[in-house]
């Protein structure tokens, strides 16, 4: 007995093309998937490299506006030990002086980050001494020194907040 409906199943050759092409199909869903994987592998990566920068940038800021505090604090130290005589250390200003144009070039490295950018922008013009360097007023100093160490320290605050 012949089967009347044989001549429509096709041929072996037609048969492995459409199994080649469905599997061509497959193989295509396949590979873009993991393509698409991947790039968000990458893209979780570059985000955490960002998110690391970003924190040691900050990390780096607030230790150089703590140290000058620190130096500014050492200056009201050695002028209030000099009772009144205005013996401000020049090399302390100097030191501030240093440490406030590490942290201007750092500002250079936060200008993707407009926050971070304004506040070291802020720590910068708060922590200026220009106007200590031309008085002998050691009164003048001492309380001058103290403001800018507070102001500093509510920048620090800030920057460790954000």
């Amino acid at each position: 007995m012949i089967c009347p409906l044989s001549v429509d199943w096709g041929n072996a050759a037609d048969w492995v093309a459409g199994i080649g092409s469905i599997s061509a199909v497959g193989v295509a869903i396949w590979i873009a998937t993991g393509q698409e994987r991947f790039a968000r592998h990458i893209r979780e990566i570059e985000k955490n490299e960002a998110i690391e920068k970003r924190a040691h940038l900050q990390a780096e800021i607030i230790r150089l506006i703590a140290e000058i505090e620190s130096v500014m604090g050492k200056a009201i130290m050695r002028q209030s030990m000099a009772a009144g005589m205005g013996m401000t250390s020049r090399a302390d200003l100097d030191e501030v002086e240093a440490l406030r144009l590490q942290l201007q070039s750092m500002q250079s490295l936060a200008e993707s980050d407009p926050k971070l950018y304004g506040e070291i922008g802020r720590a910068f013009r708060e922590s200026n001494i220009t106007e200590i360097r031309s008085t002998s007023s050691s009164d003048f100093i001492g309380l001058t020194l103290e403001s800018i160490r507070r102001r500093l320290k509510d920048r620090r605050s800030a920057i460790a907040s954000l």
